[in-house]
């Protein structure tokens, strides 16, 4: 188990689920559902490297299926935290996944947005910037969106690893303007990308209400 699982599986409540990896991702009947995808900028779709699950806790690894230099950087993680309150599931699945990201990279940088709630779930924006990890040497990006509700949260992350670069406030700036080019594509295809996912929960049969 990674050790970003560990601390998925220490935040997390009792409880039974398990995050399906296919193109249209849902759980149970009666339950979240989140409707996820692979990227439409990942050719060939995505390729599951990892299913971990535990009491109250899953996590899904997709990279993409096929593996161009560019892809070959890029990354998408699903975590899921269910049971319980979830009152503070998105603050808990935040912190793990930051503190993961501070352990070869404390000088990283975090930008988040303010928390947009509707229909029963709240939804989060976080930017983590690492100019330079201490173990590969290499700059990382994650992008990262969490929804919660009463019953379930879901954290995704699209990660995209690079050379090392500076940082000025939270603007990337590379020696090569080839990589600055790379990284726009990438965040022009990621920013709908997580902006398009959504939890739904369905009332009853009739009625049915998604995240904002």
């Amino acid at each position: 188990m990674s050790a970003l699982a560990r601390w998925v599986a220490a935040v997390a409540l009792g409880g039974a689920s398990l995050a399906q990896a296919q193109d249209t991702l849902e759980q149970r009947k009666g339950q979240d559902t989140l409707n996820m995808g692979p990227p439409a900028s990942w050719e060939g779709g995505w390729a599951q490297t990892s299913n971990q699950r535990g009491e109250g806790w899953s996590r899904v690894d997709f990279l993409p299926a096929k593996q161009t230099p560019d892809a070959r950087r890029q990354a998408i993680a699903l975590l899921e935290i269910w049971g319980g309150s979830q009152r503070d599931g998105a603050a808990r699945l935040l912190a793990a996944w930051e503190a993961d990201v501070r352990k070869t990279c404390p000088e990283a940088s975090a930008a988040r947005t303010t928390a947009r709630n509707a229909n029963g779930f709240s939804v989060l924006y976080v930017q983590f910037l690492c100019p330079r990890r201490s173990d590969t040497g290499e700059g990382v990006l994650h992008l990262v969106k969490t929804i919660s509700s009463d019953k379930h949260t879901f954290l995704v992350a699209s990660v995209r690893s690079s050379p090392p670069f500076a940082l000025s406030g939270t603007t990337v700036q590379y020696a090569d303007s080839g990589e600055a080019e790379a990284l726009n594509r990438w965040l022009r295809a990621m920013d709908p990308y997580l902006e398009n996912i959504r939890a739904c929960d369905a009332h009853s049969h009739l009625v049915t209400v998604c995240s904002p």
